[in-house]
């Protein structure tokens, strides 16, 4: 409903980790940015906690199963990317693959040359995406197609049918 909306942050945030690090200190020091009506989910191990009854700590995921449910059940998933790696982010790829919509910056978006950016994954620079993201994640519609579409991507060059024709290639 649009009386509120689950957004995970994917850590897990305990080990000694600059890049983790930034992302949790962005959720932390963006929080009053987010719209009221939005539940923020720290996914992972988290040593650096604060009490806000807008914030829920999943704490370890001990299964496959039990991250892929709990993915699923988000409304969207924020990668505040920093810093840009050489190869993808599982991060992004696993809620793409559960068709959930992801809001990251174009650091993040490096290694996925095969996404486009606004249709299937969301791509703004670090100091819009609580705006664009507050603007967005209420528009059922535009956020469902949004998670079709990186569903598909995801089926299109990482499922077992992809990958199985590219190790026999």
């Amino acid at each position: 409903s649009n009386d509120s909306k689950r957004v995970g942050i994917i850590g897990p945030f305990v080990i000694n980790d600059a890049r983790k690090k930034e992302h949790l200190h962005f959720l932390y020091s963006n929080l009053e940015k987010f719209d009221r009506r939005l539940r923020l989910v720290v996914i992972g191990q988290c040593s650096e906690r604060i009490q806000n009854e807008r914030i829920e700590y999943t704490g370890y995921i001990d299964s496959t199963e039990a991250y892929a449910d709990l993915l699923a059940r988000l409304d969207a998933v924020i990668v505040p990317e920093k810093t840009a790696t050489t190869g993808p982010l599982n991060k992004i790829i696993e809620p793409m693959s559960c068709s959930v919509p992801v809001f990251t910056t174009p650091q993040g978006m490096v290694g996925l040359y095969w996404v486009e950016s606004q249709r299937d994954l969301l791509v703004f620079e670090e100091n819009e995406l609580v705006s664009k993201m507050n603007e967005l994640i209420f528009d059922n519609a535009f956020m469902a197609q949004i998670g079709s579409n990186a569903r598909v991507a995801v089926e299109r060059y990482y499922s077992r049918k992809a990958i199985e024709k590219k190790l026999k290639e």
